[in-house]
């Protein structure tokens, strides 16, 4: 990227020394900025395994989230999803839940930056695409689910742990992440294991 700017730095400024000729007149003057992207959101699905003291249920769900980059490497987020059993009552709405996270970028970046270079009057002749980034992340957070039972919804709320690791795919980043929570749901103890795949929407 920053290869793309110096050539085209260089073809600008070679213009802007032939401009001066009386014959061609002109004053051209570039500036350089970047713009901050911190906020992006995502979409994807996630695969789960909730387990009690007596049970075990598999589910599969979509999944929506949002982020936001607070610094270079630390960002806040939050994701809803909903989950379909896989055994037992196949297809039965599972749970649906809601969680907060904090994470910390161990490689890449929370945030994006796009370059532009500016005319004088305001005109851009070269403006960068975000690339894409193999962000490898550590993340806490709390979950909350309502649980669906037989007779009424029970809540289950919890800490949770994981970790994902970002590439590129179709133009976008891709990210895969695997999370493990450990949650109570009327005073029973429940463990959750999940695995899961998104798409960043740049916004």
């Amino acid at each position: 990227m920053m290869k793309k700017i110096f050539i085209v730095l260089c073809f600008y400024c070679s213009y802007a020394a032939a401009a001066e000729d009386p014959l061609v007149g002109g004053d051209l003057r570039l500036s350089y900025s970047r713009e901050l992207q911190r906020a992006h959101f995502t979409i994807g699905s996630e695969f789960v395994n909730l387990s009690s003291s007596t049970t075990s249920v598999l589910g599969v769900g979509p999944r929506a989230g949002f982020e936001y980059g607070l610094m270079d490497r630390w960002s806040i987020g939050s994701n809803v999803a909903f989950a379909f059993q896989a055994n037992g009552k196949q297809g039965a709405l599972f749970y649906s839940s809601v969680n907060g996270t904090l994470r910390y970028a161990l490689s890449g970046t929370a945030m994006k930056f796009t370059s532009i270079v500016s005319k004088k009057d305001g005109e851009s002749v070269y403006v960068s695409k975000p690339m894409t980034q193999r962000r490898a992340t550590v993340l806490v957070g709390m979950d909350q689910l309502f649980l669906n039972g037989s007779t009424s919804i029970y809540p289950a709320v919890g800490a949770t742990i994981g970790a994902s690791y970002g590439f590129g795919l179709l133009n976008r980043e891709a990210e895969l992440e695997v999370r493990y929570s450990a949650l109570t749901a009327n005073d029973n103890p429940i463990s959750m294991i999940a695995f899961c795949a998104n798409i960043n929407l740049d916004f």
